[in-house]
């Protein structure tokens, strides 16, 4: 079985950058690094290749030149190759119309798992993974914090939920794994074994070899936009109530003490659901009538 795992270069967050009318300004080039829950997948595929499971594992990425090395890190680590999709035409690209690239490069492959991070810590915004598996039209699975594959024909997931609970599912493969950043602890590489990984393949494409056309991909093909960047603010300290058991304290402190909010849920056919979500969103003056 072959194993994809989706890499993103993403700036080092740990810089310090200033922020000023809603864009960051900084007087040196940003640090770049391996987006940390992508090394996690990384290493998860290397785990199920050590264990007999997988036989190659193939790194796909999304970025300008710069993100070879990103590729030449997880080559290190232990993957066979790498694929970058590097264009002036996909810059400025937003989650869909990423996905729409690494769709169109995944489904010519031979694959049984793909693997990516839970979210890229440059946008948190965590939707890669959903449109990419819908593309390819496959399931997915999100917040795994453990991972068993039978047999290579399905995978057995424990799933986070909120307040410390855990779901487990079991899914058949092919299939699209998004991880958590705890799922296991990526190995150490050194300078030397990164240089070393430079004689590994490393394959470009761009727009022209993908096929596509310039509306489906960079800002044109966006579906979202970016308008100002905020300074976040400060996170207040949240104190478990000391006097209550373990179990609930551990549970206080997932959820910052904050308690579940109740909603109204809506049940039957998608159409019958889909026409009351629409009557609801007009009557309380969401949607223009």
């Amino acid at each position: 079985m072959k194993i994809i795992v989706c890499v993103k270069q993403v700036i080092d967050t740990e810089h310090l950058t200033r922020i000023v009318e809603g864009k960051t300004i900084n007087d040196l080039p940003l640090p770049r690094v391996v987006n940390p829950c992508d090394l996690v997948a990384v290493e998860e595929a290397l785990q199920l290749k050590e264990r007999g499971i997988a036989d190659e594992i193939i790194l796909v990425s999304v970025g300008s030149s710069s993100a070879k090395e990103a590729l030449y890190r997880c080559l290190a680590m232990g993957a066979d190759r790498g694929i970058l999709l590097c264009d002036p035409f996909f810059e400025g690209s937003d989650s869909y119309a990423t996905a729409t690239l690494l769709a169109r490069v995944i489904s010519s492959l031979d694959y049984g798992l793909i693997l990516c991070g839970q979210k890229a810590f440059d946008t948190n915004a965590g939707q890669v993974g959903y449109y990419l598996a819908e593309m390819l039209s496959i399931p997915i699975i999100s917040g795994a914090m453990k991972v068993e594959v039978i047999s290579g024909e399905k995978v057995i997931v424990q799933r986070k939920l909120r307040g410390g609970h855990r779901e487990v599912l079991e899914a058949s493969l092919p299939l699209l794994l998004a991880v958590e950043e705890k799922l296991n602890e990526p190995r150490y590489v050194s300078q030397y074994a990164i240089s070393r990984a430079r004689t590994k393949e490393v394959k470009e494409y761009d727009i022209k070899a993908l096929g596509l056309s310039p509306e489906y991909v960079g800002q044109r093909g966006s579906k979202t936009e970016v308008t100002s960047l905020l300074r976040p603010r400060p996170k207040k300290i949240f104190v478990p109530d000391p006097t209550l058991p373990a179990l609930k304290r551990l549970v206080q402190i997932e959820t910052g003490g904050l308690s579940q909010r109740v909603g109204n849920t809506l049940t039957g056919i998608p159409q019958e659901v889909a026409s009351r979500l629409v009557e609801i969103l007009i009557s309380n003056k969401i949607l223009p009538i």
